[in-house]
């Protein structure tokens, strides 16, 4: 499914070799291969960024948007991820002092999100989270 993002190459390069077979009839020169080719590649990477996403997400990075440690030992964080279908998840991770990390589901159908604010309780058993879209929410622990 990672590979969708290739497709405007694949479909280029069909197109050039359709061209030169089939209309032309006279094979492609090693230089016209070489400017499809790049230009099959920066459409590869030009036009997910048109529509919010960033290539290297598409191969597992996982971005942390913010993160917190209370003075209990508790770290707490939002982190984003290509969901590998469409859009971005977006999950708040809480790790005990313990080792054990437990994962909330901020949203499934996110877009590319680069930074968020993340509010410490005075009480140290939860924190508010903010995101650049206006959206906000609580974690517990």
């Amino acid at each position: 499914m990672d590979g969708i993002f290739f497709i405007p190459s694949l479909i280029l390069l069909t197109m050039a070799f359709g061209y030169r077979y089939g209309i032309r009839r006279k094979p492609l020169g090693a230089r016209r291969w070489l400017v499809s080719i790049a230009l099959g590649l920066l459409l590869s990477v030009m036009l997910p960024l048109a529509m919010g996403v960033w290539l290297p997400d598409v191969f597992g990075k996982q971005h942390t948007l913010c993160s917190a440690t209370t003075s209990a030992g508790y770290q707490i964080s939002i982190v984003q991820y290509w969901n590998h279908v469409d859009f971005y998840t977006t999950e708040a991770r809480v790790t005990s002092p313990d080792g054990v990390t437990v994962i909330s589901l901020v949203d499934g159908d996110a877009s590319k999100t680069w930074s968020a604010i993340l509010e410490i309780d005075p009480s140290q058993k939860g924190a508010t989270y903010r995101l650049p879209d206006g959206r906000s929410g609580g974690i517990t622990w």
